[in-house]
């Protein structure tokens, strides 16, 4: 029986069975409900809550705090017929059977994928999760913003999914609905932009179809500064010519289009999928989501298997697809799943190795160890992995240390906590990750990957032009990437990103050894053959760089941001400058705004005068909101501090430079 109610899409309200409302007596019982209700039935630690609501407060406070919140919180309660907060092992849960609460119910929903459960999906999507709710305790605000983040997305891929349905049979009325509900959500998916402007000329209404793309133009160049695509445009001039705009397909927002499956390579192929998170807590992904990355790492060290590349894997995250769909958009013959359940100092972590071509499970095992244990778990996994796939395959890899002090542990924890934040590559959250890195050095001076991670945090803030003191920066980048080779000088990424700043500073000769290194410890690792194809294109070599990203490509199918980033910028570099427009506006969605004064040059060389324009002021309207160090508005300004890439001769630079010269930045 329900005893009560919770509503936390668009805001917190709790109900008892009567219909009565629930008043809270503190913002932190209302944060503790709502976190234990956001999975009915799943334990959380008490640890774990201390210390997401008081992380200020030493082990001692947070543990009483988190008891006399409790104590109120259950007051609160008193009036339902029976308590629904039960607890078992040191750990608290909502009874599933006595709550109902809307966001579970939604999860659900979205799961079954029928038209009647989306609808119900989508009404129940009143707002974001706790709308306008907010704590000063930034592990809790982490979790809020995740798990918003994902909810937002699911909400959107439901309305997706039923989009497709009502156009699939013929109901174009519903579809403006939902394509408006989807608009509401993300003003900038230009492809539902294009399905309401389509609907609209289906039911006859051109007028709503033209306004349609004039807003799409208004939003897109408000936030962005960008036109519509080129499809977009065609479909107005359609629309706008009398001509019937057929229903496409593949135009529709969220539907996948059936890539062209690459060819099995001739040795074991494999992809690891993201593990699952099931710690009952949303701000442990990015434990998850490390141990995922980890163990791709380690198997890519072998020559004898083909190993996808992290971006790739991770974008089948949240998604229902079957194992051999994913074999045959990826080309690979083998996928590892797994799951990791994280409670306190234990860890649960299950995997599984499944042929992709027939869908059957050839190993599956589970280890139960102590948190200081999870770097054997790890290397066991990778052994039986490779050992599984081929017997000849040598597995004498480097074992890391089986146990770690407390400090090494939680100096690991920061270290994937700035990892996943700088996924996110804004502002905010490099600031938020260099703190995290910082304070893993001091924990744990030994740990390389906090000092590349630091290296990396500290270049990217000087590319931006974010830093007060640009040369400052890039020294401290120079200064982490080489105390990150001295404490491990095995890992390919450590190697590459040194290559890459020695390049920077001119120091070619080093670079190149660093780069040729990179690639003879790791040749599966898309980052180092990213990397020195930007190397080839800096020393005068561009078409052999555009090479080196086909290679990159084939190891990265899905192509993440960087990727199209440096691959546009090899193809400048190499004068096709279709090439690079094209991979540069592969990322217009979300840009870096580099990559606004790469399109200006390239489209400036490329004689596409009016784009070349549009993009010069959109990357000079950013710079000036975003950049620490301002130039002026000319190329000499720009030529003086704008270093994209460290081109080892003058007419490369003068490439560039005229490109922006072409696209209207006057001398």
């Amino acid at each position: 029986m329900i005893h009560l109610t919770l509503r936390l899409l668009g805001g917190f309200e709790v109900r008892r069975a009567s219909g009565a409302s629930v008043d809270f007596p503190t913002k932190k019982a209302k944060a503790l409900l709502a976190h234990l209700a956001r999975h009915p039935g799943q334990r959380i630690s008490r640890e774990k809550l201390a210390t997401l609501l008081w992380a200020n407060s030493d082990d001692a406070h947070a543990c009483v705090s988190l008891r006399q919140t409790l104590t109120l919180l259950r007051k609160s309660l008193s009036h339902c017929e029976c308590t629904c907060i039960l607890g078992a092992d040191d750990a608290l849960y909502l009874d599933p059977d006595r709550v109902e609460v809307d966001v579970a119910a939604f999860d659900q929903l979205c799961r079954e994928r029928s038209p009647d459960d989306l609808e119900r999906a989508a009404a129940l999507y009143r707002g974001e999760f706790l709308e306008g709710f907010a704590l000063k305790e930034e592990p809790y605000e982490e979790w809020l913003r995740a798990e918003r983040g994902s909810l937002h997305e699911r909400a959107i891929e439901a309305l997706k999914t039923l989009l497709r349905c009502h156009l699939d049979a013929g109901d174009a009325e519903l579809g403006v609905r939902v394509a408006r509900r989807v608009l509401s959500l993300d003003p900038l998916r230009e492809t539902a932009h294009r399905a309401l402007m389509r609907l609209y000329a289906d039911i006859g209404d051109r007028s709503l179809a033209l306004k349609q793309y004039q807003s799409c133009c208004d939003v897109l160049n408000a936030e962005l500064g960008v036109e519509p695509e080129t499809k977009t445009q065609d479909l107005y001039e359609e629309i706008r010519r009398g001509h019937r705009a057929a229903y496409v397909k593949e135009d529709l927002p969220g539907e996948d289009k059936v890539r062209d499956a690459p060819p099995l390579p001739d040795k074991p192929s494999i992809a690891v999928l993201p593990f699952l998170n099931m710690s009952g807590d949303a701000t442990q992904a990015y434990f998850s989501d490390g141990i995922t990355n980890d163990i791709i790492t380690e198997l890519s060290r072998f020559r004898s298997m083909f190993v996808i590349a992290r971006h790739s894997s991770f974008a089948y995250r949240d998604k229902a697809v079957n194992v051999q769909r994913i074999g045959r958009e990826l080309g690979v013959r083998y996928l590892v799943e797994g799951i990791v359940n994280k409670l306190g100092d234990r860890v649960r972590v299950s995997a599984e190795l499944v042929d992709a071509e027939t869908g059957h499970h050839l190993w599956a095992d589970r280890y139960d160890r102590s948190l200081a244990e999870i770097f054997v778990v790890q290397d066991e996994l990778v052994r039986t992995i490779v050992s599984t796939l081929d017997r000849r395959i040598d597995v004498a890899g480097k074992l890391r240390t089986a146990a770690m002090s407390d400090s090494s542990l939680r100096a690991y924890d920061l270290y994937l906590r700035a990892a996943a934040a700088q996924d996110r590559n804004t502002k905010a959250d490099y600031r938020y990750a260099q703190a995290c890195l910082e304070r893993a050095i001091e924990l744990d001076p030994g740990l390389a990957q906090a000092h590349h991670h630091l290296s990396l945090v500290k270049f990217f803030t000087w590319m931006e032009r974010w830093a007060d003191d640009p040369d400052k920066a890039f020294a401290e980048a120079f200064h982490a990437a080489r105390d990150a080779l001295a404490h491990d000088d095995t890992d390919s990424m450590v190697q590459a990103h040194l290559g890459m700043l020695q390049m920077y500073r001119r120091e070619f000769d080093q670079a190149g050894v660093r780069f040729a290194e990179a690639l003879r410890l790791n040749p599966n690792d898309s980052r180092a053959l990213g990397l020195y194809g930007l190397f080839l294109a800096a020393i005068g070599r561009a078409e052999q760089a555009v090479e080196q990203f086909r290679l990159a490509e084939r190891l990265n199918p899905l192509r993440p941001r960087w990727l199209n980033r440096l691959k546009g910028i090899a193809c400048f570099s190499a004068r096709r400058y279709a090439d690079a427009i094209a991979a540069f506006r592969l990322n217009e969605a979300v840009p870096v705004n580099q990559e606004r004064g790469w399109l200006a040059a390239s489209c400036g060389q490329a004689g596409r005068l009016e784009e070349a324009r549009a993009y010069l002021q959109s990357f000079l309207c950013v710079a000036e909101k975003e950049m620490a160090v301002l130039p002026g508005r000319t190329v000499g300004a720009w030529r003086s501090c704008w270093r994209p890439i460290e081109y080892q001769n003058d007419e490369d630079f003068d490439h560039l430079f005229d490109g922006l010269r072409k696209a209207g930045l006057p001398e």
